[in-house]
């Protein structure tokens, strides 16, 4: 079983000078490697398909709507499941949210309260700039052992 999370957005709080509004966090899981694996593969035939090189990462901002129906056609088959927490930034109250490891343990705690069957996963495959720190309050929440790494998220070989 495979779990993977990914963030958007940042998680600093100077709204007007330059913090993104939101701070996302959404995790995709399969509970078949092989899925995964085959998921990635089609993934891989969109970007030839499309044009873009083996490098390329779909970023839903950055690319246009044609190419995000795309995408999520090209999924839709497979087996997995999804789940995301966006977080308003500009709703948050409190001095704690001023650090940035205050905020991911509040994240942490949040998907520490998601539906039980992603906790059963025991490989966990955490994509992003910010995984370091999230992934340490992930660890220190939960005590049943989850191995978590940090990946790139390409799962096949190019």
């Amino acid at each position: 079983m495979l779990v993977f999370i990914d963030e958007s957005g940042d998680p600093g709080l100077k709204l007007d000078s330059g913090s993104t509004d939101y701070f996302i966090v959404t995790l995709v899981a399969f509970e078949d490697s092989e899925e995964a694996l085959a998921a990635d593969q089609r993934i891989q035939l969109l970007k030839r398909e499309l044009g873009f090189k083996g490098e390329f990462e779909f970023h839903f901002n950055k690319v246009k709507g044609a190419y995000r129906e795309a995408f999520l056609s090209a999924i839709a088959n497979y087996d997995f499941f999804y789940f995301s927490i966006v977080i308003n930034k500009a709703k948050l109250q409190g001095p704690g949210f001023k650090f940035k490891e205050s905020f991911y343990k509040l994240l942490a705690v949040w998907f520490s309260r998601t539906p039980s069957r992603i906790w059963t996963m025991r490989q966990w495959l955490l994509t992003g700039a910010a995984v370091g720190n999230f992934a340490v309050s992930l660890e220190a929440i939960c005590a049943n052992g989850l191995m978590i790494r940090k990946v790139t998220p390409v799962l096949s070989e190019k």
